[in-house]
């Protein structure tokens, strides 16, 4: 018997987190180019989901990024005034059934919404040999 994880992410943009993330790793400066604000779902590690967020603006103001779950709890809030940005953020695959990303300045600059669908199968395949 073989069983299978099967982990479903589907990435919606629109509106709608209290744990703090189980760990949070900076990725380097120098991989971080001019882009718009984003969060991309990067896979599974040590059974812990991995997000990955990124910008870099041109001028230096003060940001809030935070994270809410499904009942619009906050899991992670964290102000930034640097430039640029790149983190990867990593949950328990159960810690809920929806992940929303705010990062704001003077206006929304990213609203990014997932939805974590987690299921196990079991699976069984014979062959003749």
């Amino acid at each position: 018997m073989k069983t299978i994880l099967a982990l479903c992410i589907t990435v919606l943009a629109a509106t709608a987190f209290s744990y703090p993330p189980s760990s949070v790793r900076k990725v380097p400066f120098n991989q971080v180019s001019e882009t718009i604000p984003s969060v991309s779902y990067v896979g599974l590690k040590n059974e812990m989901l991995v997000f990955e967020v990124r910008f870099h603006f041109s001028e230096s103001q003060v940001k809030t990024f935070r994270i809410f779950d499904e009942a619009g709890n906050e899991i992670h809030s964290e102000q930034i005034k640097s430039k640029a940005f790149a983190r990867q953020y990593m949950f328990p695959k159960n810690i809920s059934s929806k992940l929303q990303f705010v990062l704001r300045g003077k206006k929304e600059m990213m609203n990014e919404t997932f939805n974590v669908s987690y299921k196990m199968e079991e699976r069984l395949d014979i062959s003749k040999a």
